[in-house]
């Protein structure tokens, strides 16, 4: 059996929800290969929840008053 059945298996043994996140996963890491030059802020990519994320925006918009992308 190769890799790719092997996966497909496994993938068809999961419930739906965690079927949505592989396909996340796998999308980003087709962005990822098409890319090529990533940013310095690529490996924190999909490290806080979104949660976390709002919580720490919040916190920064309150201490700062303002965020600025980086170009």
């Amino acid at each position: 059996m190769t890799t790719k059945e092997k996966l497909i298996e496994t993938i068809e043994g999961l419930p739906e929800d965690k079927v949505t996140e592989l396909l996340r996963i796998a999308n980003d890491f087709k962005k990822k290969t098409r890319a090529g030059k990533k940013s310095k802020w690529s490996e924190f990519a999909g490290s806080l929840t979104d949660e976390e994320a709002r919580v720490m925006k919040a916190a920064i918009a309150e201490e700062f008053e303002k965020v600025e992308d980086e170009a």
